[in-house]
C-alpha cells in the first residue's frame, strides 16, 4: 500500500471514529461473507479442530489482527477542538 493510500485510509478511520464517538453502535452486528471453497474449507477445519463456532474463529482472527495493528492506531486519540 502506498503512502497516499495509507493517509486516505487513516483519514477514513478518523472520520469513522469521530462519528462512532457521537453515535456508538450498541446493537450486535451480523455479517455475510463470501468465501472461496478453499477459505470455506479452511474455516470448517479450524472450527472442527478448535471445537468452536465460525463466529468464534472470526472473532479470534479479528483479535489477532487488532493486536498486530495496535489499539493506538485502531482507536486514535482525537485532539479536542479549541
Amino acid at each position: 500500500m502506498n503512502e497516499q493510500m495509507m493517509r486516505n485510509n487513516y483519514q477514513k478511520l478518523l472520520e469513522y471514529h469521530q462519528d462512532y464517538e457521537l453515535n456508538p453502535n450498541t446493537e450486535p452486528s451480523r455479517i455475510t461473507i463470501e468465501l472461496t471453497p478453499e477459505w470455506a474449507d479452511l474455516l470448517v477445519r479450524i472450527v472442527l479442530l478448535e471445537g468452536t463456532s465460525k463466529t468464534a474463529v472470526v472473532r479470534k482472527a479479528l483479535d489477532g489482527l487488532a493486536d498486530e495493528i495496535g489499539s493506538s492506531v485502531l482507536y486514535p486519540a482525537i485532539p479536542a477542538s479549541p
